[in-house]
């Protein structure tokens, strides 16, 4: 399990503090053209020996006045030189913290895994790392899928020491979503634990990206229907599911005992349930299972054949596979690969 309490690391997103240093650079740069506009409407210089007399003023290296200089002037100077050691001091003062708190070593890992974001396709978004999206997390990271998160709350004490991928930020903003990758994902889970946030994150990443498959979490049934309304192609209850799970151990315990283990590729068993959608390019479209011969070529067991919105469990090998049906095959890990690789090009 992923222990939160062990978590200790810098936020991905949320910006180190560099932004003191930020404004006491945008502070600076005011203060010299401040300074500039000031001498050129007391002294009448020339743009360039105003620019120089802040300069040589605000860094203190003394090399005298650059033309000979009224009282009015004098007192400018003056000003000018109290605000630029009070300016220094400041400055130094955040960069001294900045360096020596570790937000510079934040800022570069910040950088580093957002390249890895970048660098993602087809990947998984899970938005929302409280009990429920922490189990999916895990279940996800134990399948080999490449996992983004997107957590609100302060993820330095939540998700740091694990090695996925967090965004630190509200999911309901498109901002968020896209230094998430949204538009390159193949999935999005939305289990926060508001109803009414599963239901605008949703409707954002529906907008972002139409072909992305979205699973959301809702607590009441009318937010169910809102979140199928608005782009959901599947909504769970965790009320719902543990209340079904528990009322099917009470009656069917060695049944549920038997899908969990089809379910999670164990160790002890080294098999699992591998589900493929057939592409409208894949080889196999068009044919049927005993023309493939799956079991020969791949080692898997066709479980399920999914098409037309029928499910045909043990389907007869006659049966034709048309594109955009699933199959769910049982294998050991090692042969659902050898299935998506022979669903990519078979030679049959």
């Amino acid at each position: 399990m992923l222990e939160p309490a062990k978590l200790n690391v810098e936020s991905v997103h949320g910006r180190p503090r560099a932004r003191p240093i930020v404004v006491a650079l945008i502070l600076a740069t005011l203060l010299t053209l401040i300074g500039a506009e000031g001498y050129h409407l007391i002294e009448g210089w020339a743009w360039l020996d105003c620019f120089y007399m802040v300069v040589i003023t605000l860094s203190t290296v003394g090399f005298g006045e650059v033309h000979e200089m009224s009282a009015m002037g004098r007192l400018w100077t003056i000003l000018i030189l109290i605000s630029g050691v009070t300016l220094v001091g400041y400055t130094a003062a955040r960069a001294i913290e900045f360096l020596t708190e570790g937000s510079f070593h934040g800022y570069r890992r910040t950088r580093k895994m957002q390249k890895q974001i970048d660098s993602m396709q087809d990947h998984f978004i899970v938005c929302g790392w409280g009990r429920v999206g922490r189990q999916v997390t895990e279940d996800l990271s134990r399948s080999n899928h490449s996992i983004v998160v997107i957590e609100r709350e302060d993820p330095e004490l939540t998700l740091a020491g694990t090695g996925i991928p967090f965004v630190h930020g509200n999911a309901e903003h498109e901002s968020v979503l896209s230094l998430a990758g949204i538009e390159r994902a193949r999935v999005l889970v939305s289990c926060v634990d508001s109803d009414t946030q599963n239901v605008f994150i949703t409707l954002t990443a529906r907008q972002m990206n139409p072909g992305l498959r979205i699973i959301a979490r809702a607590s009441d049934p009318d937010a169910a229907r809102k979140l199928q309304l608005v782009g959901a192609e599947r909504v769970v209850s965790p009320y719902l599911a543990s209340g079904r799970r528990m009322s099917h151990l009470a009656l069917r315990p060695r049944a549920v005992d038997f899908f969990d283990t089809l379910s999670d590729p164990l160790e002890d068993i080294g098999v699992e349930m591998h589900e493929v959608t057939i592409e409208p390019d894949s080889p196999v479209a068009g044919r049927s299972l005993k023309d493939i011969d799956l079991r020969r070529n791949t080692g898997v067991i066709v479980v399920a054949l999914r098409q037309s919105g029928r499910i045909q469990l043990n389907p007869d090998p006659d049966a034709v596979i048309a594109a955009g049906s699933s199959l769910l095959a049982l294998g050991t890990g090692k042969q659902c690969g050898a299935l998506e690789d022979f669903l990519k090009g078979a030679s049959h």
